[in-house]
């Protein structure tokens, strides 16, 4: 199980969630763009939070490690 972050076609909302598999434009219409595959729910959530417009996080990675710092 993998953790993802989709943002929304229509506004731009990031939104997280997990998948078994790697995402497919088939499986999640509504998202434009798929941003991971994240380790940790808490750096799904994270990106979620503080992602969008944020010079420090760049990465997958920066989120991660911004989560576990926190």
């Amino acid at each position: 199980m993998s953790y993802y972050v989709g943002i929304k076609k229509d506004c731009g909302l990031y939104k997280h969630f997990w998948s078994m598999k790697e995402p497919t434009a088939e499986k999640y219409p509504e998202s434009g763009a798929v941003i991971g595959q994240f380790r940790t729910r808490k750096g799904a959530l994270y990106m979620e939070k503080y992602g969008k417009v944020n010079p420090n996080i760049l990465h997958v990675d920066d989120a991660e490690r911004l989560a576990k710092m926190e």
